[in-house]
């Protein structure tokens, strides 16, 4: 089971890195159209967010307080990208926004290319 959500962990990091860098080319691209495909997808991005959240506290539980030596780094970046990216995308701020998907895209990298896992 353990295996399981840890594979349901890592393709729902993907997806959500991947959904944060799409939204904010689209608010470079086209900024007009962001807030029309924020209002259609709003469930479909609080569904991630909350799948992202739920999976990690559980392998977080099944791998011991600090089981994992990143998990502070992994912590602190989605304690700090998140709030960014709320901000940024309802503000329309691209530095804010930027600096939230740049740091999921890098933390996403590092750990797929480092070790295979999220």
């Amino acid at each position: 089971m353990l295996t399981g959500i840890k594979h349901l962990h890592t393709t729902v990091v993907i997806l959500f890195t991947l959904w944060i860098v799409f939204k904010f080319v689209m608010m470079l691209a086209a900024p007009q159209k962001v807030d029309a495909l924020r209002a259609k997808t709003k469930v479909a991005d609080m569904i991630l967010g909350t799948l992202v959240l739920l999976t990690g506290l559980y392998l977080w539980m099944a791998s011991g307080l600090f089981g994992n030596h990143l998990f502070l780094l992994k912590l602190a970046i989605v304690l700090v990208g998140t709030p960014l990216g709320i901000i940024g995308f309802r503000k329309k701020n691209a530095v804010l926004a930027g600096i939230s998907a740049g740091s999921f895209t890098l933390l996403l990298l590092y750990m797929l290319l480092h070790y295979g896992n999220v």
